[in-house]
């Protein structure tokens, strides 16, 4: 990018400006005197001081404002600053680029120069600083960010505690501390351009701020007149050193400006964000379309809004979607919709699209993390109405949610969906960058007895009930109900295993297998969307090759009855799908080998490429390995080989949490030696580790100790033993831990009295129920929120009927 470019970029409201003492220094102060830099200004307050000789030439700010302070009193100092910084008289300069429409503006200055040039343009431009909470601050005006305080607040309470009179390190650590770099560098991401004008990265350690990039250096000016070599080496590290100063580089400005032509305004626009239209297409309805949105994951849009205007029997309108208009509908919400594979979630979020747009809300849905997702967010930010931003899968996106956070205000909801899993351990971050708002969490996993019935409907009516046909109404619902576990996910699962469908899915993938490669890429497919990580053309190259891009596997008739090839994704049509063909039609030998494969892959390109970090640590879950694998008699060794194998790839070996999983396999598998074994390596691989939270390691541990002692019936001794070493890491992470795994292990504790109570002694009974009072007493000082979580419910139930039992 040149510096036309560059300046292009800034009029069109897409840049961020940077400004240092040299962008002020032409204009006059109060005094009608020229604006004083640091080291002046350090030098002025100790010859006021009544100091003098070589320690003017040493002395620093803050040495010599604390002279000036104990020389002359607070009221003197602050009225001193104010005669120095407040601006009288600015210069032409300074006006043409207070004209630019800039995105935002950072400064070190504690001067007025740039507000009192943008209210000479006609302009307002809002002054803060990093003491403001930065959700508090309108997005209407163009915010200029005052690092080391600003003059117009200057008062006796502000002079010690936003105002920095300080030097650099003092100075970095404390934006360090504040959300205000975050969206410093956030800003620096989204923007088109940068300009540093009159700032060199003299007076701010900007390096530990800023990371040195390409991207970064191509689209950074530095506006500095004419610097020293020590200078030129620093910047020229970030960015092109133009050799203007704020005068000429005004002139280029004025150069510009005439030529320049603004882009027609179009409405929103974007590529990688989608603002929802009410679709208007009618079409008739046919079974088929039923059937592709069971079994192949397609929603069409246009039969949802009929089915929600009660024209036809497609899409079902859940309470939650109740519960979320509710909510956005009177106060700014955060909301996360969660439920695990294939619960509905999706289709949810669909029909919240529509009746949100109903009432009066226009609805973005970010749709691909591009390297301008910033900037495309901020242009979402113009639409002044209220509105609602829609995130699936948020754990993929926590910079992007941040960035919201920050700039979002009261007309603007965020609603997001997880894996309740992957949720789980990432709620308190969520929480913590939206500190002023509840995070409302809705599960979706479990249908309501009125959700039931309307599918015992649906497939009376369509013809879905297979072998059920001729069941009385009331083993139908209890068919759905138990069989079915009441969840989505389990009704598709069992249409799936309609004699018709297996046949036909068999005969697709009978079709692939004896194409190898192609097999190959198609089971990687399948397990990359079952675990929700969907991969792009160059993700799938990264683990196969080029053969990915051969036209003759996009246009094969059997894949193409499965995969949607997207512009730059590929997804299985439904993962609910994917996950039953891996369960139940591919072998499980070649669907370990597959998984071998991937994870040595993403082992190797982890560091450099987020996706396969992503990838290695879902592989590395035990989790992972149950949700993909059949649940038969050889997927026990298949499990213990994979593990076996991926241990001896670089870097695995020596990862305690690595060891971790091995342990939960084959705790699972009750192979209970190995188990404790593998405890023992994990523990020890993270004492060399200073930095490492044993957390995971606890809780699992305090767990399997618990297992142990109920399926392995061992001396009354020892067995309590196990237990009491199990309650004190529960007890700890219980104090600390909102989430509910301490909790869940507590649930246990019911089994292991049930087991051992005719073994147990007045002591050892005293022992179980101090513990569950323990932990009764810890959920009691939970939020009442995280107290609603089932399984943190179970808990309470389980204990207290643990006491009950006890008492008798």
């Amino acid at each position: 990018m040149n510096l036309q470019e560059g300046i292009e970029f800034a009029l069109s409201g897409k840049s961020i400006l940077f400004i240092g003492a040299g962008f002020s220094v032409d204009a006059q102060n109060l005094r009608g005197v020229s604006f004083k830099t640091g080291r002046k200004l350090a030098k002025h307050l100790a010859e006021l001081s009544g100091i003098t000789g070589t320690q003017l030439d040493e002395i620093s700010l803050d040495d010599a404002a604390e002279e000036y302070i104990s020389a002359n009193g607070k009221d003197k100092l602050i009225d001193e600053l104010h005669n120095e910084f407040t601006a009288k008289v600015i210069t032409s300069a300074q006006s043409v680029i207070a004209g630019i429409p800039w995105k935002r503006i950072y400064t070190t200055n504690y001067d007025n120069v740039m507000e009192k040039a943008y209210s000479e343009n006609g302009k307002k431009l809002v002054p803060v600083t990093i003491n403001d909470n930065i959700r508090d601050i309108p997005e209407l005006n163009t915010l200029c960010v005052h690092l080391n305080g600003y003059i117009d607040r200057l008062d006796r309470n502000t002079l010690t505690s936003e105002f920095k009179l300080t030097e650099t390190s003092y100075l970095t650590s404390s934006i360090e501390d504040t959300s205000w770099v975050s969206l410093f560098r956030t800003d620096i991401k989204s923007a088109q351009s940068v300009f540093f004008v009159g700032y060199s990265l003299a007076d701010l350690d900007i390096k530990r701020i800023l990371m040195e990039s390409e991207a970064l250096k191509e689209k950074c000016f530095f506006v500095i007149g004419s610097p020293g070599k020590a200078t030129i080496n620093s910047c020229s590290k970030f960015g092109e050193i133009t050799g203007l100063d704020t005068s000429s580089f005004s002139v280029e400005v004025k150069t510009v400006s005439k030529n320049y032509v603004p882009p027609i305004d179009s409405g929103f626009s974007s590529s990688v964000i989608e603002k929802y239209i009410v679709p208007v297409e009618k079409k008739e309805y046919l079974d088929k379309d039923l059937f592709s949105l069971f079994l192949q994951g397609y929603i069409d849009t246009s039969y949802l809004v009929n089915s929600l205007n009660g024209e036809i029997k497609y899409f079902l309108e859940r309470p939650q979607l109740g519960f979320v208009l509710e909510q956005i509908r009177y106060e700014q919400s955060v909301i996360v919709i969660h439920s695990e594979l294939g619960n509905g979630k999706s289709l949810l979020l669909e029909g919240i699209k529509y009746r949100a747009s109903q009432a009066g809300f226009n609805v973005y849905t970010l749709l691909e993390n591009s390297d301008d997702i910033l900037e495309q967010i901020d242009s979402v930010f113009h639409d002044s109405g209220k509105k609602i931003i829609i995130i699936e899968n948020y754990t993929d996106w926590m910079e992007p949610i941040r960035h919201i956070s920050q700039i979002s205000d009261d007309r603007c909801s965020v609603i997001l969906t997880s894996r309740t899993s992957l949720h789980d351990v990432n709620i308190d971050r969520l929480s913590e960058m939206f500190p002023d708002l509840e995070v409302k969490e809705i599960p979706v996993d479990n249908l309501t007895d009125l959700e039931i019935k309307w599918f015992a409907n649906v497939f009376d009516e369509f013809g879905l009930w297979g072998e059920h046909k001729n069941k009385s109404w009331a083993k139908k619902l209890e068919f759905l109900s138990v069989n079915c576990g009441g969840e989505f996910q389990g009704i598709l699962l069992e249409l799936l295993k309609s004699p018709n469908i297996i046949s036909k899915l068999e005969t697709i993938i009978e079709n692939i297998k004896h194409k190898k490669s192609y097999y190959q890429i198609l089971i990687t497919i399948m397990v990359l969307n079952t675990l929700n990580k969907t991969p792009s053309i160059e993700r799938l190259i990264d683990y196969w090759g080029n053969q990915i891009l051969d036209s003759n596997f996009k246009q094969d008739a059997a894949v193409r009855q499965l995969i949607d090839f997207q512009k730059n994704s590929i997804t299985f049509k439904s993962s609910v799908t994917a996950k039953h063909i891996l369960r139940n039609v591919v072998d499980v030998k070649t669907l370990a080998d597959v998984l071998i494969k991937l994870m040595q892959t993403s082992n190797r390109l982890a560091k450099p490429i987020q996706f396969h970090f992503d990838v290695k640590n879902l592989l590395m879950r035990f989790s992972s390995l149950q949700e993909l694998l059949p649940k038969n008699n050889s997927t026990k060794s298949e499990i213990i080989r994979y593990y076996a194998t991926i241990k001896n790839f670089n870097t695995i070996n020596n990862y305690p949490l690595f060891w971790l999983q091995y342990a939960i396999a084959c705790e699972v598998l009750e192979e209970f030696e190995q188990t404790e074994k593998y405890f023992q390596t994990a523990y020890s691989l993270a004492d060399d580790l200073p930095w490492f939270d044993t957390f995971q390691i606890d809780n699992r541990y305090a767990e399997f100790l618990i297992n142990r002692a109920v399926k392995e019936k061992r001396n009354i001794q020892d067995a309590m033993s196990d237990f009491v070493e199990a309650h004190r890491l529960i007890h700890i992470q219980a104090k600390k831990e909102r989430l509910h795994f301490p909790f869940k292990v507590a649930s246990l504790y019911e089994s292991f009295y049930d087991m051992y109570s005719v073994d147990m002694q007045t002591k050892h009974v005293e022992t179980l129920q101090k513990a569950a009072s323990d932990v009764i007493t810890r959920i009691n000082m939970l939020p009442k929120e995280r107290q609603k979580d089932w399984r943190i419910r179970k808990c309470q139930n389980s204990l207290y009927t643990l006491l009950q039992k006890t008492s008798q």
